[in-house]
């Protein structure tokens, strides 16, 4: 009863993405051969060439073709000069989209010499909105099927503003060196949904542990005192975790001085790239991204501060690291912006990434000095 194309579409993809089951049975020809369509939904459940076949027939049927599309979920596997269908192992769907639909609105659009405008969409990605790809599927290769012959596309890489964490923190030492307040963190695009399968994925005492496991990664004697999400089944939405926590001796004591960490939560740095074996491989960011922090500390009565770190600024052709310090009355506030401009770092700049990277965890491990005042 939909009205027009995209709430059709939209509406039977979502439906065989939240409804049919995912299960995997590959024996003989079942590896290779979906189930026929009304087997599928009869029986609600299917691996990912079944849900991919099962969304073909139903927009078919509401009058929208589609093709089938070989993919594969780890990147630097199908190499274009031999892509053999034995290197896929997945199956995802590419639907032609319509003249008239505004391409601007859908982030998983490939312009095809052959095929026209393409929209693709995984119905086995639970937790993916319809007009996306998941991440590893980005920057990847498919095969796509059409009665003519296949043709090999490159699906393309979201924009890092896309894929977003926003961190902001509003926190309060105390004299004692303990730390308590508040946290929110939001996440948009494919980290939104990593962030909702993590947590759909799992019943409240795991997140619960989950989040504790985070926060006793940086905090010491901390108390988790409360949690909550925002928009978690919204799939098109921000998805938006709150928290609040206290953390005992957190600034370490030195006479009237008191040493604080300012970067409280959240790790950028990576040794990825460091030991002594030379590396055989190119390093692998999971998605182009902009993650932010924003923290702010208010100083306990009669401390001011004595010492802050520089600025550090970390360039390169596949990401970027920023960050500052600034004092404001009786607050200390620590801003940063880490983004993701390639996933692949090719082996050539891998003495590069090891600078970058070393920057970074220099910048983390970085203390702001407080100074006890004359009384």
């Amino acid at each position: 009863s939909a009205a027009t194309w995209r709430e059709k579409a939209q509406a039977l993809g979502n439906y065989v993405q939240s409804h049919i089951r995912y299960v995997d049975i590959e024996i003989g020809i079942g590896g290779f051969q979906p189930h026929a369509a009304g087997d599928i939904y009869h029986h609600q459940y299917g691996d990912c060439k079944d849900k991919a076949a099962l969304l073909s027939t139903m927009v078919r049927e509401v009058g929208i073709p589609s093709y089938l599309a070989l993919a594969q979920v780890y990147r630097g596997v199908v190499t274009p000069e031999f892509a053999s269908a034995i290197t896929f192992n997945h199956a995802i769907l590419a639907i032609p989209l319509p003249a008239d639909i505004p391409v601007q609105d859908f982030t998983a659009v490939v312009d095809s010499a052959k095929l026209g405008k393409l929209l693709f969409f995984d119905p086995t990605s639970d937790y993916t909105p319809f007009g996306a790809l998941p991440a590893y599927e980005q920057e990847n290769y498919v095969l796509v099927a059409t009665p003519q012959g296949g043709e090999l596309i490159r699906l393309p890489l979201s924009t890092p503003a896309t894929n977003r964490l926003v961190r902001t923190a509003r926190l309060e030492l105390h004299a004692d060196g303990s730390l308590s307040g508040s946290v929110d963190e939001t996440t948009y695009g494919s980290m939104a949904t990593d962030e909702r399968d993590r947590l759909l994925s799992s019943n409240a005492t795991d997140r619960t542990k989950a989040l504790e496991s985070f926060l006793g990664s940086f905090l010491r004697g901390f108390h988790l005192m409360q949690a909550s999400e925002d928009n978690i089944n919204q799939l098109s939405e921000p998805l938006t975790l709150h928290y609040q926590f206290t953390a005992d001796r957190y600034a370490k004591s030195a006479g009237d001085l008191l040493i604080v960490r300012p970067r409280v939560l959240g790790e950028k740095a990576t040794d990825a790239a460091e030991g002594d074996d030379p590396r055989k491989f190119p390093v692998a960011y999971e998605q182009a991204s902009i993650q932010t922090d924003d923290i702010e500390i208010s100083l306990p009565p009669g401390f001011v501060v004595d010492d802050i770190p520089s600025p550090t600024k970390a360039e390169t052709s596949f990401a970027s690291y920023t960050s500052q310090i600034q004092v404001t009355g009786n607050k200390i506030r620590y801003t940063r912006t880490y983004q993701v401009k390639q996933v692949l770092v090719p082996l050539e700049k891998i003495e590069e990434f090891r600078k970058f990277n070393r920057q970074i965890a220099a910048d983390e491990r970085s203390n702001v000095v407080l100074r006890r005042g004359p009384q």
